[in-house]
């Protein structure tokens, strides 16, 4: 029976030792296409990672739903942030007229204010396009984007406004006699 046995495993060794070969050397071919399955995904989420800001970019346009609609004028709200160095509230937007025959166009400096959801209130008479003062913009093109920045000094860091409020005069060519729009945007999130 000892000496079945010794045969049994003298003639089975070879086997068990080519199948252990045949195995490794699968294994070894396995990490290999493993290994290259793995760069080629590492360099397609590094090109997937070079358009994530271009992509949040347009999300953020196309998901802003902070646009008014007040007597043929959008007021769109695209930034709302703030720099914490500075202590000022960054609030930028775009104005666009929907009818014709406007003579000018202007931001009431008395009433642009933010409200903070712990009822504190800033006012300002800083309203900037391009770095530089807004004061009447005119005449007015139907249908073209006016860019506007109105910078709260002195602020306190928040993460949500509670209100911003603004007026915009308008002057109709046919009557020339300034008309007033109140916006009130409520619940803007701080960047």
């Amino acid at each position: 029976m000892k000496n079945t046995l010794y045969l049994l495993l003298l003639v089975c060794a070879p086997c068990i030792a080519n199948a252990q070969k045949d195995s490794i050397e699968k294994l070894k071919s396995d990490i290999q296409t493993l290994q290259s399955q793995n760069q080629q995904l590492s360099a397609r989420a590094v090109k997937l990672e070079d358009r994530i800001p271009y992509y949040e970019s347009a999300l953020k346009l196309q998901q802003s739903p902070i646009v008014q609609t007040i007597d043929g004028f959008d007021v769109r709200l695209t930034k709302v942030y703030y720099q914490e160095k500075e202590q000022k509230l960054y609030t930028e937007g775009l104005v666009i007229s929907k009818k014709e025959g406007i003579h000018d166009l202007y931001f009431d400096g008395t009433m642009l204010k933010c409200i903070y959801p712990d009822g504190k209130i800033y006012q300002t008479y800083t309203i900037l396009n391009n770095g530089k003062s807004l004061s009447t913009i005119g005449p007015i093109a139907m249908d073209v984007p006016y860019a506007f920045q109105i910078i709260f000094e002195k602020a306190d860091k928040t993460p949500k406004l509670a209100a911003l409020q603004f007026r915009i005069n308008y002057t109709p060519e046919k009557t020339l006699m300034a008309q007033r729009m109140d916006f009130m945007f409520k619940g803007i999130t701080v960047e």
